[in-house]
């Protein structure tokens, strides 16, 4: 009997945890997929340090060829989406003010 306890806790913790892995992984590929689209060559892009925020938003950096072909070096970016809906994204290096504010506001280590 305790071992058939056992083996049922281990697939509900098992299950658990796909879940919740399952969830975070479709943050993350909403998250590339707006990012992409917001890219002059969408598939060239390159993602690192993904990082899923209480509020659902994502936070990370890409890196994509640029006009001449070239890769120009990784950015901060901020996406604001969730589970419910489309979000928008913020660069860092964005010519407006207001993408600069979002993208320090959500993801600067402190606020994490």
């Amino acid at each position: 009997m305790e071992k058939k306890a056992f083996t049922i806790m281990a697939v509900v913790a098992g299950l658990l945890g796909l879940t919740v892995w399952y969830f975070a992984d479709g943050q993350f590929m909403l998250a590339k997929g707006a990012v992409a689209e917001a890219l002059r060559d969408p598939s060239s892009a390159q993602f690192r340090n993904l990082r899923r925020l209480p509020s659902g938003g994502v936070c990370g950096e890409v890196n994509a060829r640029n006009a001449y072909g070239a890769y120009g070096g990784y950015k901060g970016f901020y996406y604001s989406g969730s589970e419910y809906g489309p979000g928008y994204v913020s660069f860092s290096d964005s010519g407006v003010e207001l993408f600069r504010q979002q993208y320090r506001q959500h993801c600067s280590r402190q606020n994490t």
